[in-house]
């Protein structure tokens, strides 16, 4: 499976999480954020020099995780303890996704309970285990490294050590995101 089929299957894992999650925002009076899907290696550079992060090898690099955040309706309090992020983790899990609220999360000291990421092998499984239940015909799915390489084998650009990349912001409005240049700025 390339990049571009993992992000496009974590995107729809992602969007019926949003529906299962604002439905039990409504319920619980609050508000949801959706904030990081994909960032750049710099910034996660940038995280884990403040103790933000833990890792620099994080899946929002390739746009493979995503953090929510739970606000009082309000907009003036963070909760990050609230119960609907145990409800969102569960449901996630049920997904065949991977939270940051599990208990081997938990017991490595790295709890990040509005962290939602894909897991390749639990997707491979849930999809081999649906596809039988369903009678399609084969039942696995070929999940493929692409080491380090975009859909078209190109190798992923990569800043120089210390240097941050912000996307180009071009005055035409037609110009696809994929086609965006990158500068160098310092951190």
């Amino acid at each position: 499976m390339t990049l571009s089929e993992k992000r496009a299957d974590f995107t729809k894992m992602l969007m019926r999480l949003q529906v299962f999650a604002v439905s039990r925002a409504s319920y619980h009076g609050v508000l949801l954020y959706i904030d990081y899907i994909k960032r750049h290696k710099c910034a996660q550079q940038g995280l884990f020099n403040e103790g933000v992060s833990w890792t620099l090898d994080s899946l929002h690099l390739d746009g493979l995780a995503a953090d929510f955040y739970v606000v009082s309706k309000d907009s003036r309090r963070v909760l990050m303890n609230h119960e609907i992020l145990d409800e969102m983790g569960e449901f996630w899990i049920d997904e065949s996704g991977e939270w940051g609220g599990e208990k081997r999360w938990i017991e490595k000291g790295h709890t990040d309970r509005g962290h939602f990421q894909y897991n390749r092998k639990r997707r491979q499984k849930y999809e081999k285990e649906n596809q039988n239940s369903r009678g399609d015909p084969g039942g696995e799915t070929s999940l493929q490294d692409t080491g380090g390489q975009d859909d078209a084998g190109s190798a992923r650009s990569t800043p120089a050590e210390g240097e941050h990349l912000e996307p180009h912001r071009s005055d035409n409005p037609q110009e696809e995101r994929t086609d965006r240049k990158f500068s160098v700025c310092s951190w």
